[in-house]
Formats: structure tokens, C-alpha cells, sequence
């Protein structure tokens, strides 16, 4: 039992190990994206200065570049903060609260998701998860021991025997008897302690610990379909924004900020193709999170 209560806390500990580390992973992308956001934000105010000294832009429009550039350093300085705080995380889940920030391959999240087919997983896990593996070994321990208590409620056959050396005088022969065998039998009844209380006891374990057989499978299925659903939301997502909307949303900020640059689209239009290409980036992102720590879960769960 002890043995399978390591393997869950082993388990356990990758599982948090694994998400925390994409989860820096998705916080050192996110400075990323940020600092080009910043910098696109910064050309933009460049851009609008000099339309506005040319008489082709006006002040409002210079304004609002600023505020949108300052807006855009903000973020990244929350981003920063945000990844230094993954890292003190993940130096903590890794035993190693020292850990410091450093050079971190990200192209993991570029890759294709990995795919993840429930019934086999779920079969795993109920096969030799360590939490369930530990309930079956309690279990066996309480049948072991109402067995035991059931023996004391029924007659003991008591048997015995040896040698010994007798000097009773033969009365035939008149000379000691000497060695003889010795045989004794007898039966000892619990006429009147029966061994109600522990075996009632022992009865009671063994039901409480059949109970628990089936609490923990219960409270791991719920675990496991509330991750896979969770992995298949994020997976489809992930697949979208990748595929079909962050495309659509560089595209047109590019195109309103190219229009812009010549004059034939309203600054307004810009911040409005900016504002939603960041905000879907961060969805993105988010979507990424919720993909990775579904995926840890479930291999943890199943052993993988």
C-alpha cells in the first residue's frame, strides 16, 4: 500500500512539473508576441507624428497611438512579471526555489498537439492508478483481517504429545517404567467471548474498505472526463485560432496599418485591427494553457 501511495504522489508531482512547465513556456511566448505588439504600437506613433507634421493626420489621431503605445508597454510589462513569477513556480514544483529565468525552447507549442484517445486512457488509469491500486490493497488487508476474526469465534482443536521419562516402578518387573509417549487432546470453546466486538470491527473495515474501492474510482472518472472534455475544448481552439482566426486578424491589421500609411484608412481602424489581433493572440494563449495542463492531467492520471 505504502508503495502505491508514493507512485500517486510521484504522479502527482509530474503532473504539476509538466503543467508548470508549459505554462512558462506560454508566458515566455506571451513576452513575445507582446514586445512585437509594443513595437508595432511604437512604429504606429512614429507613423502618425509625421503624418500629423505632413497635415495628413490629426492630433486625436497622434493621441490615441500614444495612449495605445503606452497600453502595449504595460502589457508587456505584465507579461514580464508574469513570466518570472512561471519561473519562481516552476522552480518550486521542481524543488529548486533558486531557479532563475533563463533560456527556454518554445517551439513545443508549435507543434502539432498531441492526440489523445480517451477509452484507452481511461482503461489505463483504472487498470493500475496508484490511488485505486492502494484501495485494492486495503482491501485485501481487511479480508485478511476478518478472516483472522472469524477463526477466533470457532472451537480450537488443541493437540499435544511428547516423551518423558517416568520412575514409577513396574509392578511386574519392579524396575522403573522408564521413557514413554505422551499424547493429549482437547477442545477450547468461546462459550462466552465469541469475539462479537472485532469481528464486528473487522467487518466493518472490510465494508468501509470496498466503499472506498468504489469512492475513488468514482472521484477519478469524474477527474478524468472533466480533463478530457477540457483537452478537447482547448484542442479545438487551438486548431481555430491557428488555422483560421490569428491569419484573418495579422491580415487586416496589416492592411488598415498599410492604409493608414497612405492615408486611406482612419486611424481609428488601425487601433480597432491591433486591439483584436491582440486580444485573439491572448485567447490564443490562454487556449494553449488550457490545452497543455488538460494534456498533463490526463497522462497522469493514465501513467503516460
Amino acid at each position: 500500500m505504502r508503495e502505491a501511495q508514493r507512485a500517486a504522489v510521484e504522479r502527482e508531482v509530474l503532473q504539476h512539473v509538466r503543467a508548470q512547465f508549459f505554462r512558462t513556456a506560454i508566458a515566455e511566448r506571451r513576452v513575445t508576441v507582446r514586445e512585437q505588439l509594443a513595437a508595432l504600437a511604437t512604429d504606429a506613433v512614429v507613423t502618425s507624428r509625421q503624418l500629423f507634421n505632413t497635415g495628413a493626420a490629426d492630433d486625436p489621431d497622434v493621441r490615441a497611438s500614444e495612449i495605445e503605445a503606452e497600453r502595449a508597454q504595460l502589457s508587456l510589462v505584465q507579461a514580464r512579471n508574469d513570466r518570472f513569477r512561471a519561473w519562481r513556480e516552476l522552480g518550486l514544483v521542481m524543488g529548486d526555489p533558486a531557479l532563475t529565468p533563463q533560456s527556454l525552447d518554445t517551439s513545443v507549442l508549435d507543434g502539432a498537439p498531441p492526440e489523445l484517445l480517451r477509452e484507452p486512457m481511461l482503461e489505463q488509469m483504472l487498470q493500475d492508478h496508484p490511488e485505486l491500486l492502494a484501495a485494492r490493497a486495503g482491501v485485501a488487508q481487511a479480508d485478511a483481517g476478518l478472516s483472522a476474526a472469524q477463526r477466533l469465534m470457532s472451537p480450537d482443536l488443541l493437540v499435544g504429545g511428547g516423551a518423558e521419562y517416568s520412575r514409577e516402578r513396574d509392578e511386574v518387573r519392579g524396575v522403573p517404567k522408564g521413557w514413554a509417549g505422551r499424547v493429549q487432546v482437547g477442545v477450547r470453546l468461546p462459550l462466552w467471548n465469541r469475539n462479537q466486538g472485532g469481528l464486528a470491527s473487522a467487518r466493518a473495515d472490510a465494508t468501509r474498505a470496498r466503499a472506498d474501492i468504489g469512492s475513488v474510482d468514482l472521484e477519478l472518472r469524474s477527474r478524468f472526463e472533466a480533463a478530457y472534455a477540457q483537452y478537447l475544448t482547448a484542442l479545438r481552439s487551438v486548431e481555430m485560432y491557428r488555422a483560421d482566426m490569428l491569419p484573418r486578424a495579422e491580415r487586416a491589421y496589416t492592411l488598415y496599418r498599410n492604409s493608414y500609411q497612405q492615408m486611406a484608412a482612419a486611424y481609428p481602424l488601425v487601433l480597432i485591427a491591433q486591439r483584436t489581433l491582440i486580444q485573439l493572440t491572448d485567447d490564443y494563449l490562454d487556449a494553449l494553457d488550457t490545452l497543455w495542463t488538460a494534456v498533463a492531467e490526463l497522462r497522469a492520471l493514465s501513467g503516460d
